[in-house]
């Protein structure tokens, strides 16, 4: 059989201290609010670097990350275009066809 505990005033008055001191320090924090701006916008072109860039892709683009764009060629491979420059390179050579690619600032998936 179970007996009910009676609680003492003592007891009441620690957890009323505790619940105090728990209050006092969550209000001394100052409630910072995390940082929850966006990143930096890439820097546009100036009117003065404004060309036409023939981007031969050969194939799909599915991402663009500041100045890059990452894709799959006819041959299924992912290929890291530059598109200010029109520069593309291959960074797959595995012979697996690659659906949805999408690109970082340090990776591409």
């Amino acid at each position: 059989m179970m007996q009910r505990l009676n609680s003492s005033p003592l007891t009441k008055a620690a957890i009323l201290a505790l619940l105090f001191a728990v209050v006092a320090v969550i209000s001394a924090c100052g409630g910072t609010e995390p940082d929850i701006s966006l990143p930096p916008l890439p820097t546009p072109l100036p009117s003065s670097e404004f060309r036409k860039v023939e981007l031969d892709t050969q194939g799909v683009l599915t991402h663009i990350y500041g100045d890059n764009a990452v894709g799959t060629r006819d041959d299924g491979e992912l290929w890291l275009t530059n598109i200010r420059t029109g520069e593309a390179r291959q960074i797959t050579d595995d012979g697996r066809y690659k659906w949805s690619a999408v690109l970082s600032d340090t990776h591409a998936a």
